[in-house]
C-alpha cells in the first residue's frame, strides 16, 4: 500500500516538471537565439546543489571552482573576477558550459538568468556577447514567450497521455437535491444527469460546477437534463436555473453528486458488512465473493442512483420494499423495511448554544453509538463498532453532537467515556490529539429502547430567525438512559422503541387532517439505579402544534442503505487508446481550461467569484496529493490542469511576469524603445507587491481550508 508520504512526493516532483518545462521552454528559446544563459534555476533563495559542464557538480555554487579551473586552464590570460563576466571563447577554450544548473531552497517556481537581463532590475543593459537587450526584438519576444508556450505544449500531451489511458471524473448526475435551493425550485430532480448548460455540452459534474459558478447575478442558465423514468427510458428535459451565491463567495445551485448503486465489497468496512448481511441476509454469500452488487429495481421500478433508491423509501409509508440486485448473472431479491421517520430539528444544550441540526422526537433522541473506528486513530483498542456511549466528559447519554463538542475540546488530553458492550459496561479512557478527532464514526442507537440526554432547546429548522423554545422532554425532565416502554398505551418489544414510537408519530401527524395540533403518549422507565432491575415509570405527554407539527408531517422514511455503501457514481473520459482521438481531446480540455481560468479571473473582478476561493502552493500540492491517491493518471490530468494554468496566468499582462515583459517588447515594436527604466522599476515594484499579497491572500486561504 502506498503512503501519503509517497503521494505527497509524487505530487512534489510532478510540479519539479512543470517549473521544470516551463524554464526550459525560456532556456531553448535564448539559446536558439544566442543570448547567453548563465543560471538555470529550479526555485529561489540559496543554492543547495549545482551543476556546471566541465566542472560538475557542487554543494552549493559551483563558481570557485569553476575560477579555479579557469585560471589553471589559462593561465595566460588575465580573468575577471566572475564566471559572468568571463568571454564566451574562453569557456570554450577550458572546456567549461556557460551555464550553472541550479537547485535552490525555495520550490515556489524558478528563473532563468541571462546576460542583460534582470526581474530585479529591470533598466539593466549588458554589452557582452550574447546578453539579451542585444538581440532582435523577434527573438525576444520568443524568449519570453517560451515558458509559456512549453506549458501548452505540456498540457496537451498530459490531457492527452491522461485521456490515452482513461480518467474517472464524477458523473454529471444529480444526488438529493436541498429545497429552497435554485435546483429544487427550477424542477431538478435527483437522478437528473446534466446534459449541456446554456448549449456548453457537460461531461463530469465538475464541469457543472464551473458552469453555475461562472453564471452572473440573476442571469437564468438553461440546463438540459437526461431524466430517467420509472421504465428504464430517458426523457430530455430542459429547465432554466438562476445560480446564487449561498455565502461562499461563489454562485450554486444546490446540487451535489450522486452516488451509483454498486456494491463493490473489497471496499466495506466490517461493520458495513455486518449491517449489510443483517439487513438482507440474501446478500451475505455475494459479499463474501469479488463480484460486484448493483442494486437495478425497487419497488419493480428501475434505479440508477442512491438518491432513487432513497426517494423510493421516503415514499414506503413504512412499508417493507422488495429490492433486486444483480450479481453478475444472478439477481437476488430481499425486502428492506425502511428507518424510522424521525423529524430533522435544530437542537440546543442551552439558550448560547448555537443550534445543530439532530434527529429528535419532541426533544427525545436514540443514544449515540460507535460506527466505526479507524485503523491507527487515537480511539483504536479503546472503542470498537457497536460500541452505545453512556457518558461521556461528564455528559450522560451524550448526543452525537455533544459527543463531538466534548471531543474537539478535549484537545491534547484524556476524556472519561463509558460505554456499553455486548450488555457489559465498560471505563474507557480516550486520549485527544491535537486535531481534536480520535477516528470513530457515530451512529445512533436505533435498536436500543433508551433514550439519549433530552434536548434544551429547538425551533424550527427551516427558519433562520426563529427563536428556540423548550422542548416537551426537557419540559417533562425526562432523565437520560430512561427506556421507552409504551407508545399510546401500547407495550413496545425490545429494540422496537424508536420504530414505533417515531412511525405512530408521524401517522397521528398525517393524519390529523385540517387539526391545529394533536396528542400523543410516551411511557418511560427512569434509568435503574445499581442493582435494581426496574425503575418507577413515567408517563410523557406531548403535544404537536405550530412547525413542530409540520416537521412531523413532513418526517421521511429512511433508506436503510447509507451512500458510503456505495461507490461513486462516476464517468471514464478515454481515448479508447487512440493517440491521435487522446492528443485531440489534450487540445480541447486545454481550450476548456484557458477559457475558464479567464472566465473565473472576469468572475473575481465582477465580484461573481469570492477571493475566499483561491488556493495557493499549499492547497494545490493538498489537490494534488488527493489526485494522486486516487489514480496516478487523475494526477496526470491535475498537472496538465495546472500547466495550463500557469500558461495562462503567466501571460497575464502582470510586471515581472512573462505577460508583462511581453508588454514591454510589443511597446518597443510600436514606439522603437523600451519603456523608461524608471517606469520599469516602478512597475516591477507594483508586481511584486502584487505576487506578494496574492500569496500572503491564498497561503492564508490554505491554512484556513486545512485547519477547518
Amino acid at each position: 500500500m502506498v503512503s501519503s508520504a509517497a503521494y505527497l512526493a509524487l505530487t512534489i516532483i510532478g510540479f519539479g516538471l512543470l517549473i521544470l518545462i516551463h524554464e526550459a521552454g525560456h532556456f531553448l528559446m535564448a539559446k536558439r537565439a544566442g543570448i547567453r544563459a548563465h543560471h538555470f534555476a529550479i526555485g529561489f533563495g540559496p543554492i543547495l546543489l549545482s551543476y556546471r559542464p566541465g566542472v560538475g557538480f557542487s554543494a552549493g555554487s559551483t563558481e570557485a571552482a569553476t575560477m579555479a579551473k579557469l585560471r589553471a586552464a589559462l593561465q595566460e590570460e588575465a580573468l575577471p573576477n566572475q564566471v559572468s563576466e568571463v568571454a564566451r571563447g574562453l569557456l570554450t577554450r577550458a572546456g567549461i558550459g556557460e551555464t550553472q544548473y541550479e537547485l535552490r531552497a525555495l520550490p515556489l517556481g524558478g528563473f532563468v538568468g541571462m546576460a542583460g537581463q534582470d526581474d530585479a532590475d529591470p533598466g539593466a543593459r549588458s554589452d557582452t556577447e550574447g546578453s539579451f537587450n542585444r538581440a532582435s526584438l523577434p527573438a525576444r519576444i520568443w524568449v519570453i514567450s517560451g515558458g509559456v508556450i512549453a506549458n501548452l505544449i505540456l498540457g496537451v500531451l498530459l490531457f492527452g497521455i491522461a485521456f490515452w489511458h482513461g480518467v474517472e471524473f464524477e458523473a454529471p448526475t444529480l444526488g438529493p437535491i436541498s429545497p429552497g435551493t435554485p435546483a429544487a425550485e427550477a424542477g431538478l430532480r435527483a437522478g437528473d444527469t446534466i446534459v449541456s448548460i446554456d448549449g456548453a455540452p457537460i461531461e463530469t459534474f465538475t464541469d457543472c460546477r464551473v458552469a453555475t459558478a461562472l453564471g452572473g447575478e440573476g442571469a437564468a442558465l438553461s440546463v438540459v437534463v437526461s431524466r430517467p423514468m420509472p421504465d428504464g427510458r430517458h426523457e430530455s428535459v430542459t429547465l432554466s436555473v438562476t445560480p446564487k451565491d449561498a455565502g461562499s463567495g461563489i454562485r450554486q445551485i444546490g446540487i451535489r453528486p450522486s452516488t451509483s448503486l454498486l456494491i463493490n465489497p473489497s471496499t466495506l468496512r466490517p461493520s458495513q458488512r455486518v449491517a449489510i448481511e443483517s439487513l438482507a441476509p440474501s446478500l451475505a454469500g455475494p459479499l463474501g465473493g469479488d463480484a460486484v452488487i448493483r442494486i437495478t429495481k425497487v419497488g419493480g421500478d428501475a434505479v440508477e442512483t442512491w438518491a432513487m433508491l432513497d426517494s423510493a423509501f421516503e415514499q414506503s409509508l413504512g412499508q417493507p420494499i422488495g429490492i433486486t440486485a444483480q450479481v453478475g448473472e444472478a439477481s437476488i431479491t430481499a425486502d428492506l423495511d425502511p428507518l424510522p421517520p424521525l423529524p430533522l430539528v435544530d437542537i440546543a444544550s442551552g439558550p448560547d448554544v448555537v443550534p445543530t441540526l439532530e434527529y429528535s422526537l419532541a426533544g427525545l433522541s436514540p443514544l449515540t453509538m460507535i460506527g466505526d473506528v479507524l485503523p491507527d486513530s487515537s480511539a483504536a483498542g479503546k472503542l470498537e463498532p457497536h460500541d452505545i456511549v453512556l457518558e461521556l466528559g461528564g455528559i450522560t447519554g451524550p448526543l452525537r453532537q455533544d459527543f463531538r463538542e466534548a471531543v474537539t475540546s478535549a484537545r491534547n488530553r484524556n476524556v472519561a467515556c463509558v460505554i456499553e458492550r455486548r450488555g457489559e459496561r465498560h471505563d474507557v479512557t480516550l486520549a485527544v490529539p491535537a486535531s481534536g478527532v480520535i477516528g470513530v464514526h457515530l451512529r445512533l442507537a436505533m435498536d436500543d429502547n433508551r433514550v439519549a440526554r433530552p434536548s434544551a432547546l429547538w425551533r424550527d429548522p427551516s427558519s433562520a430567525s426563529a427563536q428556540p423554545e423548550s422542548t416537551p422532554a426537557a419540559t417533562a425532565g425526562v432523565a437520560p438512559l430512561s427506556r421507552i416502554v409504551s407508545v399510546d398505551g401500547e407495550a413496545v418489544a425490545p429494540g422496537a422503541a424508536w420504530d414505533m414510537a417515531a412511525t405512530r408519530a408521524r401517522q397521528s401527524a398525517a393524519g390529523a387532517g385540517g387539526e391545529s395540533s394533536v396528542q400523543f403518549r410516551l411511557d418511560l422507565a427512569g434509568p435503574a439505579e445499581a442493582g435494581a432491575t426496574n425503575a418507577a415509570n413515567d408517563e410523557f405527554e406531548v403535544t404537536f402544534d405550530g412547525w413542530v407539527l409540520a416537521a412531523e408531517r413532513g418526517a421521511k422514511w429512511g433508506n436503510p442503505l447509507p451512500p458510503d455503501l456505495f461507490q461513486p457514481n462516476l464517468t471514464i473520459l478515454s481515448a479508447a487508446g487512440h493517440p491521435i482521438q487522446a492528443v485531440s481531446m489534450g487540445f480541447r480540455q486545454t481550450g476548456a481550461i484557458l477559457t475558464n481560468v479567464f472566465l473565473t479571473l472576469r468572475g473575481l473582478f465582477r465580484g461573481d467569484v469570492g477571493v475566499n476561493q483561491l488556493s495557493g502552493p499549499i492547497g494545490i500540492v493538498h489537490a494534488g496529493t488527493v489526485a494522486a491517491e486516487r489514480s496516478v493518471w487523475y494526477l496526470v490530468f491535475f498537472l496538465a490542469l495546472i500547466s495550463v494554468n500557469l500558461a495562462f496566468l503567466n501571460a497575464l499582462p502582470i510586471p515581472i511576469a512573462d505577460g508583462g515583459h511581453m508588454v514591454y517588447l510589443l511597446w518597443e515594436a510600436i514606439t522603437g524603445r523600451m519603456p523608461s527604466p524608471r517606469f520599469q522599476n516602478a512597475a516591477a515594484l507594483v508586481g511584486l507587491l502584487f505576487f506578494v499579497g496574492l500569496f500572503l491572500l491564498t497561503f492564508y486561504n490554505d491554512v484556513l481550508r486545512l485547519l477547518s
